[in-house]
């Protein structure tokens, strides 16, 4: 049986245009998932666009690792309410050849709002 080791990096998130907040600044967080499934979330950066985030995600599974889809949510980190969701994009691994210091667009309705930098490494491990 094989598996792959798939580690996901966070890099920063720049140039977020959008605010969720009247009177302050944003409080953003990624949420990283695969495949719809919630991988987890970056730590929140309190009153930072942009802000260097530098967190890492792993992911152990026996699918091919270009079959991943990824989904990022830019989010603002509220106290009193729910998070806002300022922006979102997606980054393709099986239509990417260089996974390493991608550039994710985020989008809010079609708009390019800012972009995160990320790079994703694989690890094939054989399991016996």
């Amino acid at each position: 049986r094989q598996e792959t080791e798939k580690r996901d990096d966070k890099h920063t998130n720049n140039d977020i245009e959008r605010s969720t907040d009247i009177g302050s600044d944003i409080d953003p967080f990624v949420e990283v998932r695969a495949n719809q499934v919630l991988l987890g979330e970056t730590k929140p950066k309190t009153d930072m666009t942009p802000a260097s985030v530098e967190e890492s995600f792993n992911i152990k599974t026996e699918r091919n690792p270009r079959s991943i889809k990824l989904k990022f949510h830019l989010k603002d980190k509220d106290h009193m309410t729910d998070d806002d969701q300022i922006v979102h994009g997606y980054f393709d691994l099986a239509e990417e050849d260089n996974s390493m210091n991608q550039t994710v667009h985020l989008k809010w309705k079609v708009k390019e709002i800012g972009n995160i930098l990320i790079s994703v490494d694989f690890q094939n491990l054989v399991v016996m």
